[in-house]
Order: C-alpha cells, then sequence, then structure tokens
C-alpha cells in the first residue's frame, strides 16, 4: 500500500506541475504580439530632410529617407517588444544607421528605444558617433518635392518593401 500512496502523490505532484505549466502559457500567450499599439507609419518630426519609419504587427520595420541630392537611405529591421519591462526596442546590427541630430546626419546605432509619448512615437538612441539623443516622430507619412521650391508635404504612399536581416 505504500508504494500505491507513493506513487499517487508523485502522479498528483506531476499532474499539479502540468496545470500550473499550462496556466502560464495560457496567461503569457494572452500577452504576446503586442506591438499593436506603436504599430504604423510615423515621420521624423524637425528632420531636414522627410524622413519615415513603418513599425508593422509582425515585428520588422521600414526607415526611409528621401533626399532631393542623392538616392536616400533604407534601412530594414526588426523591432520587439519585451513583456517584463514593456519597453520596446529595435534591434540593432551591425553597420546599422539611423538618423541622428543634424550634427550627424545619419550614424551607425548601438540600442534604440521606442515608446509611446502622447499620440507621438519617442525613440532614443545610443550612437558612439552621435552620443544619446532622443526624437520625436509623428503619425502619418511626409513627401519631399524636389525642384524650384522644395517642400515636404503628408502623403499616402507607401513606404518601399524591404526584407529585413535577421
Amino acid at each position: 500500500m505504500r508504494v500505491s500512496r507513493a506513487r499517487e502523490g508523485l502522479t498528483r505532484r506531476y499532474l499539479f506541475a502540468i496545470a500550473l505549466a499550462t496556466s502560464v502559457v495560457v496567461a503569457a500567450c494572452g500577452k504576446t504580439g503586442t506591438l499593436g499599439p506603436l504599430a504604423g507609419v510615423y515621420h521624423l518630426t524637425g528632420s531636414a530632410q522627410p524622413t519615415n519609419l513603418e513599425l508593422r504587427t509582425d515585428g520588422t520595420f521600414t526607415l526611409r529617407r528621401d533626399s532631393c541630392e542623392s538616392t536616400g537611405g533604407l534601412e530594414c529591421g526588426v523591432w520587439r517588444r519585451s513583456e517584463i519591462t514593456g519597453s520596446s526596442q529595435v534591434v540593432a546590427r551591425d553597420g546599422f544607421y539611423w538618423p541622428t541630430p543634424d550634427d550627424f546626419p545619419s550614424a551607425v546605432v548601438r540600442a534604440l528605444s521606442l515608446r509611446p509619448h502622447g499620440g507621438d512615437l519617442e525613440i532614443v538612441g545610443e550612437s558612439e558617433w552621435a552620443g544619446s539623443f532622443t526624437q520625436r516622430w509623428t503619425p502619418g507619412r511626409t513627401c519631399g518635392a524636389c525642384g524650384e521650391h522644395p517642400a515636404e508635404h503628408p502623403c499616402t504612399d507607401p513606404l518601399p518593401a524591404c526584407t529585413p536581416a535577421r
């Protein structure tokens, strides 16, 4: 009888552990995939050139900087939201350029964090060349017009498609 009770106690422990693990997984599943609130199209407020960012709900992004003097810049990448801290980060990689303050128009960045700020997006970055910086990104895309009277205006043109290096 002792073997039977010992086995019964062990079975109950296993069942309890399985039930607990299942409830944790179910609770966590309800909290994953929460990239939605930051997802959208934004433009960099105060930028000398139209600079747009699209954050997608699948965790990818496209960054486009238009220029009348050159081909501009296009970056693709991955962004993630930490369920532990609630913050979001762009996943940096070697040679990853980001538009930085005017004294460094574009620099390799080490870290970028994203958070909502009112209806805008605030990005705090860190670069060896540009130091720490904070940017305000406003919802909506802007496009530039080159020529005699260059101007920036709201537009709905989609950002170019690109595939991030993962």
